[in-house]
């Protein structure tokens, strides 16, 4: 943010002023930055502050003072004003593909969580009606976890066979805590491991909250469907150039790569990251609209249940 200059007018600076009786017209204007007392002043004889009278000199302060202090505050005001990266809305792939194995809910117990205190559900943060996309062989996957808890998470990734059935290609068991954060965000940066998808393939990933290592049927279940794509080299181009997250975030859910945008999002430590992962989420609220879950509930609803869990102030 820029620094402000502020300082006050002199009384001396009166004598370069006039009612508009002492105006004089046909004259080269004098148009320095306190005129516009009277509507007709072009110029204003010099007068010297002694030869005022005594009861207009504060009237003149005053009506400096007045000025000054309204374009002090207007400037303080511009200097002030971070402008907001605009909020990501994400374009779903042409001719993006709908998962193979159907809509991929939650398996939902008690109010959506292992607790009934849960006030959301486990949920996959992807596209659920169509298979989201990524440029990244090591892509990171999103889920919202509702329990605080340090519950064990089974994490999945499967390849799909030409036939439509999945081999499990990678496995990791973890304690949910440690790898989400206080609002409930949990992240797997594929980054993290040796393990790398192949292009122009579809992988099933799934995350699973063990709530009763005793009864496995109690578990919740989220997963969805992640196609790996070649980055466009225009895209890479124009990625380039870009230093911000929220930029970057937004020419990703532009192009179609649902993974990537939120993986910007997510990752991003400037201000207004915030507002990109509304903006994502919001957008697939609408996208998921009619798409109905497992568990009988439509999956948009349930995503504005994550967005108000973790935006609501």
């Amino acid at each position: 943010m820029k620094s402000i200059s502020l300082s006050f007018p002199s009384l001396s600076r009166l004598s370069s002023h006039c009612p508009s009786r002492h105006v004089q017209k046909n004259k080269t204007p004098n148009l320095g930055p306190d005129v516009g007392w009277a509507k007709d002043v072009r110029t204003c004889p010099s007068k010297p502050l002694a030869d005022w009278p005594p009861f207009v000199v504060p009237i003149l302060h005053k009506k400096l003072l007045g000025r000054w202090f309204a374009v002090s505050v207007i400037t303080a005001i511009a200097g002030a004003i971070v402008i907001a990266p605009a909020m990501a809305g994400y374009i779903p792939p042409t001719g993006s593909s709908t998962p193979r194995r159907g809509s991929t809910g939650t398996n939902i117990v008690r109010g959506g969580g292992c607790s009934a205190a849960s006030t959301a559900s486990l949920t996959a943060l992807a596209p659920q009606s169509h298979i989201g996309q990524t440029a990244s062989l090591q892509p990171t996957f999103v889920w919202f976890n509702p329990e605080a808890g340090p519950y064990t998470v089974e994490f999945r990734i499967a390849e799909y066979l030409p036939d439509d059935s999945l081999k499990v290609i990678y496995r990791h068991d973890f304690t949910s805590v440690d790898r989400m954060d206080a609002s409930g965000i949990s992240v797997f940066d594929l980054s993290e491991t040796d393990i790398s998808l192949a292009s122009d393939t579809v992988y099933r990933w799934q995350v699973i909250l063990v709530c009763n290592p005793n009864r496995p049927s109690e578990s919740l279940v989220t997963a969805s469907d992640i196609e790996v794509v070649n980055l466009p080299n225009a895209l890479d181009m124009e990625l380039a150039t870009k230093t911000e997250s929220s930029d970057r975030a937004n020419l990703y859910a532009e192009s179609g790569l649902w993974y990537d945008a939120l993986a910007e999002a997510i990752n991003g430590s400037e201000t207004g990251t915030n507002d990109v992962q509304i903006g994502l989420l919001e957008t697939l609220v609408e996208l998921e609209g009619e798409a109905e879950g497992e568990n009988g509930r439509n999956y948009g609803d349930r995503l504005q249940e994550v967005i108000n869990v973790l935006y609501t102030p």
